[in-house]
């Protein structure tokens, strides 16, 4: 049996490969028990800022790279413990096995510990949703997702250039140097995405909607979902999901719907020039009586003989309507047009040969 265990394998004994593939599966059998140990020491600092509910939510966030990280610790310690087979290392010293494993592994860990960074980041973002959500409307559905973007992008770029510089010896400066000379087709390519960056930082600012608001951009109508770093999204009124640059947000004449205070209606009636004066009279004094009925409908609303033309007498009303949901607000709208039918039927006055025009505004 010992000398099984003395038995040399690419310069190691099987004795120091079993201890290594055992530390290596003790190692992945226990990792999700320590990441959860982990995950809960490190929901320390942020316990103040939430409950007991968001500490599972952050644990169970830090779960994968959390195991991937304690993976990584422990294959590369396990590896340390072994000598690497000098029959697999060739001349190059930046080809040994030994170099590149650790490169290898070194890369591995700066992933892991990104993820776990990130996710940290998201649970940062998560928590400001909750925190705010009662705040000034809108406030963490605009900013929070583009303060998270941006912070997943700094950290990133700083991981990249670390591993760059510091794993694999790279002259990063050289580099970034090296773009620089391209730097003018570069800036020329990215022209329209620092305009489109530019505008997305005017919205944050001037605040011209929330995120929840509907509104108008040029031809699309619809509900803003996400503020991006270089897009908005709008869900459109036929569920299509539109992706508007935020350049042409800042550029466009932009109609917010929801802050509207009322809506507009006008209607015109063209009647027939064979109906009574009193008639007329009569009707329009019946259908501000209808109008006054209704509680969301303003009390400075007009119903005036507007017009007389070649062929009829033009009736022209107009009234604003509260801000409701576009439900009730349709249904106002047609009981007016039922009550102002029903008035001119019973004073027996007719529409002229054209029919009667009605327009939303």
């Amino acid at each position: 049996m010992h000398d099984f265990l003395d038995f040399t394998f690419w310069d190691n004994s099987v004795e120091r490969w079993g201890k290594f593939i055992l530390l290596v599966l003790l190692a992945y059998l226990v990792k999700k028990y320590i990441s959860n140990i982990l995950g809960t020491l490190l929901y320390q600092p942020f316990r103040k800022f939430s409950t007991d509910n968001e500490g599972k939510k952050f644990v169970a966030l830090l779960g994968k790279p959390m195991e991937l990280l304690i993976l990584f610790i422990t294959v590369y310690l396990a590896f340390k413990t072994l000598h690497y087979p000098s029959s697999l290392e060739l001349g190059n010293e930046d080809l040994h096995l030994k170099s590149i494993l650790n490169k290898l592994m070194k890369t591995i860990g700066a992933v892991a510990i990104t993820w776990v960074l990130l996710r940290i980041i998201d649970f940062m973002s998560y928590i400001f949703h909750l925190k705010y959500s009662t705040h000034e409307k809108g406030i963490d559905e605009q900013i929070v997702p583009f303060v998270k973007d941006s912070a997943k992008v700094v950290v990133v770029i700083i991981t990249i250039i670390l591993g760059l510089s510091l794993i694999y010896k790279l002259n990063v400066a050289g580099i970034l140097a090296g773009i620089g000379i391209g730097g003018l087709a570069v800036a020329l390519a990215a022209k329209e995405s620092l305009e489109n960056l530019l505008g997305s930082f005017t919205i944050f600012i001037d605040k011209p909607f929330h995120v929840g608001d509907m509104v108008q951009v040029g031809s699309v109508t619809g509900i803003v979902e996400r503020v991006g770093f270089r897009s908005t999204r709008i869900r459109t009124e036929n569920k299509t999901f539109v992706t508007v640059p935020n350049k042409q947000i800042v550029d466009s004449f932009l109609d917010n719907i929801t802050e509207r205070t009322h809506r507009r209606v006008e209607i015109k009636l063209q009647l027939n020039q064979n109906t009574d004066a009193a008639k007329l009279t009569n009707a329009m004094e019946e259908i501000k009586i209808a109008l006054t009925s209704e509680a969301l409908i303003e009390p400075e609303f007009t119903v005036l003989f507007n017009a007389i033309n070649t062929f009829s007498f033009e009736i022209q009303v107009v009234f604003l309507v509260q801000q409701i949901d576009i439900k009730t607000f349709n249904e106002i709208k047609q009981h007016i047009n039922f009550s102002v039918i029903k008035i001119l039927k019973n004073n027996t006055i007719e529409f002229a040969q054209n029919d009667s025009m009605q327009k939303i505004v």
